[in-house]
């Protein structure tokens, strides 16, 4: 069983490429990829 930490991270880097595909659906300087890549950028921030 992972300790919550690691689970916390592959949760993260999950999301992360999650909204990197999906992200690619927009064009750039949109609304919707601005928000995306907004939240790629503050996921990549936060330290688990």
């Amino acid at each position: 069983m992972m300790n919550s930490d690691a689970a916390s991270n592959k949760w993260k880097n999950e999301q992360i490429a999650i909204f990197k595909k999906y992200i690619k659906n927009f064009k750039p300087g949109s609304f919707e990829h601005t928000k995306l890549a907004q939240g790629i950028k503050d996921l990549e921030q936060i330290g688990l």
